[in-house]
């Protein structure tokens, strides 16, 4: 699908000023099937070929949702464009509904990565890109998901895949007239009033965050996901534990039951654990394994030795 659409532009400008391989041959074997004296694809003359390729500095896409595609043995007649790629084009039910689409916001990543290894490492711009809604008023969360979700991808397709992605654009900055739909599709970061003959402007809960996004230049960990550097309070407890036997022994919060290969200190001076004899351990029910003394008292809500 990608040489049949994308490709059948790209290719030419960005790889060796021709259709892509795939594209010609299909179209070309058709055509022959068709008992055609010529393939329906134009060829190039050489001098064509020099003239285009190399004749673009940047690769600006508009993108919006993704296919499903499986391999199909169409009719031969009539000829067409859409029965040239052999193929069926579906979305899956399951993924969140636009009133154009469906939203699929992994294909960011994949058809990034595939600019990327399909005509080198130019420079991407995201030119287009936003999601279509018939009636999303000003707290339209909906965009707002599609926007954080795509711009996601983008993200990662950057900084983990080394994609060189330089801008992104949303689509769009207020409701406007969308081709076939008219006004009844709202694509707007901006609400738009048009019933009211000033068309005033009121901005949408998107506006908001991707105003977020764009001072933050990206998408920066939220406060509650942040590293946090610090002590514990005086007196905190810290303490190892393990089992052994079928039973548990629980050690100032860690679980005892064999002898510990390190000394323990205990930061309160009533309670020193002993390697030896379980000093400190509280008693879960069963003896002390060591057989040895001591009386048993609380320290902190649970019985321990000393």
């Amino acid at each position: 699908l990608g040489r049949f659409s994308l490709g059948w532009f790209a290719h030419p400008i960005f790889r060796n000023g021709d259709y892509p391989d795939a594209m010609k041959w299909k179209v070309g074997n058709r055509s022959e099937l068709q008992h055609l004296a010529t393939s329906r694809l134009p060829s190039f003359t050489e001098q064509e070929k020099a003239y285009i390729r190399a004749t673009a500095d940047v690769f600006c896409l508009n993108t919006y949702s993704s296919r499903i595609v499986r391999h199909a043995t169409p009719r031969l007649n009539p000829p067409s464009y859409e029965d040239d790629q052999e193929l069926t084009e579906e979305e899956d039910p399951s993924w969140p509904s636009t009133a154009v689409n469906r939203a699929a916001s992994w294909g960011m990543r994949r058809l990034l990565n595939w600019i990327k290894e399909e005509y080198g490492d130019i420079p991407i711009y995201i030119t287009e890109n936003g999601v279509g809604l018939t009636d999303p008023g000003v707290e339209d969360t909906d965009r707002i998901f599609y926007h954080k979700t795509y711009i996601n991808e983008a993200l990662k397709a950057y900084r983990l895949d080394g994609v060189d992605l330089r801008g992104y654009a949303a689509w769009s900055l207020m409701d406007n007239f969308e081709w076939l739909n008219g006004y009844t599709v709202k694509f707007g970061l901006y609400h738009v009033d048009f019933n009211n003959v000033n068309r005033p402007r009121t901005a949408r809960a998107s506006a908001r965050y991707y105003t977020e996004v764009i001072t933050n230049n990206g998408m920066p960990l939220p406060a509650e996901d942040e590293f946090l550097y610090g002590q514990f309070p005086e007196g905190f407890i810290w303490s190892a534990a393990t089992a052994t036997c079928g039973r548990k022994r629980r050690c100032l919060g860690g679980s005892l039951g064999s002898l510990l290969p390190v000394s323990l200190a205990s930061p309160h001076p009533q309670i020193q654990v002993d390697q030896h004899r379980y000093k400190g351990c509280a008693e879960m029910g069963v003896s002390r394994p060591d057989g040895a003394g001591g009386a048993r008292q609380k320290h902190l809500g649970k019985d321990v030795w000393i």
